[in-house]
């Protein structure tokens, strides 16, 4: 069973797995925390501002397929991070609304990492299994989820900034500090980004034998056309 979490993670996760001399693969600290792991976050935000409201649809795809999670736990859980999510959100205040600022920059410091100092840390070489790598992703994941869900304004607003056009110059620099972006940018519309997960969402529904019923089903479809 494939939980929804692994198809919104498998082409970051891609990009930059490597393997070491007995092919046991590990994904380097840096790369997990400011590709994937906000990667997922922005998804988990996606996810998350498009089901607002919606929680019982929200667990089908944020819960461990392999456990049957009551919906009245998944909900009790879900509201327990609204402060959380306020917590992070106060902390950020008066910085640039941008992921990058609110999660990425976040985690780092929490692991005592500068990533705007000059001169990489050698930390972010730091070589992280698979199964360590995994809990910081599930984390990003349930994090921006929390944030798009329980404050879709807010998240709207970030995303809208993030996604602006940015200066060459600041591009190039959050590409020298080890993000895997491309040489030319490209804008997101959040609807585009709404459709995409839906897309991943019906996908993921076809190979788990119909999780989702045919209500569901519809309403993702609407989500997707808005």
């Amino acid at each position: 069973m494939i939980n929804f979490i692994e198809i919104v993670a498998a082409p970051t996760i891609r990009l930059v797995t490597e393997k070491g001399l007995f092919g046991k693969p590990y994904i380097r600290l840096g790369k997990l925390v400011a590709t994937v792991g906000n990667s997922v976050f922005q998804w988990g935000g996606v996810l998350g501002y498009a089901l607002a409201g919606h929680p019982a649809l929200l667990g089908k795809f944020c819960t461990d397929v392999s456990r049957n999670v009551p919906l009245e736990q998944f909900t009790k859980e879900l509201t327990r991070t609204r402060g959380l999510v306020e917590k992070y959100l106060a902390e950020a205040e008066g910085q640039e609304k941008t992921f990058f600022e609110l999660y990425t920059q976040r985690e780092f410091r929490e692991l005592g990492i500068d990533i705007l100092a000059r001169g990489p840390s050698n930390k972010l070489d730091k070589k992280i299994d698979m199964v360590v790598a995994w809990n910081v992703i599930s984390l990003a994941f349930a994090k921006g989820t929390a944030f798009g869900y329980h404050l879709p304004a807010k998240f709207k607003e970030y995303w809208e900034q993030e996604y602006r056009m940015q200066p060459h110059s600041e591009w190039q620099d959050a590409r020298a500090h080890g993000l895997v972006l491309p040489e030319v940018q490209k804008t997101i519309p959040l609807e585009e980004a709404i459709a995409t997960m839906v897309e991943m969402a019906l996908g993921w529904d076809a190979k788990e034998r119909h999780r989702l019923d045919m209500h569901e089903i519809q309403f993702l479809k609407t989500l997707s056309r808005r």
